[in-house]
């Protein structure tokens, strides 16, 4: 099943980056959170091609601690906001909170401690003793290579629920 949610978020790249105005965007340095905002149009329009079509993907979503759809998500008690996420925004009575795929997104550029510390966030998130259970987490960074002529996303690492 991982490689179906890793298809997911690989079309989705593959068409931010053959869109014309993905690329300006990323060729003038835009913002993260533009860029999330765009790549996440593409991750919903693959969603509605499979099985996880009632799915939401959300940026900068950070509610449905404990059950609480108004309480912020927390991680080792510090308040958490992913970049991009995909879920079930209401719980199911069997099951909870069902999260499928999280993601962050940096620019290559950024300085490196913050670039893991987001891939330890994440590996953190698909661990099942941690409480979220998210299926699979990609850490996406931002190409902006002026000089070989290359501008886009790409998947830097992966995670799944371990």
């Amino acid at each position: 099943m991982y490689q179906g949610y890793k298809n997911i978020v690989q079309n989705a790249i593959n068409n931010f980056n053959n869109d014309d105005d993905c690329k300006e965007l990323v060729l003038c340095d835009i913002s993260e959170r533009n860029l999330c905002y765009k790549l996440a149009t593409f991750l919903e329009a693959e969603l509605c091609k499979t099985e996880f079509s009632d799915y939401s993907v959300n940026v900068e979503y950070n509610r449905g601690m404990n059950g609480d759809l108004k309480q912020t998500k927390k991680l080792d008690n510090k308040p958490i906001s992913l970049d991009l996420n995909i879920v079930k925004i209401l719980p199911t009575p069997d099951n909870g909170f069902d999260n499928l795929i999280c993601i962050e997104m940096k620019k290559e550029k950024r300085p490196s401690v913050e670039i893991q510390d987001d891939k330890e966030r994440l590996n953190k998130l698909t661990d099942i003793t941690k409480g979220y259970c998210y299926k699979a987490g990609f850490m996406i960074l931002v190409c902006q290579n002026p000089a070989s002529n290359q501008f886009g996303l790409y998947i830097e690492s992966e995670y799944t629920l371990h």
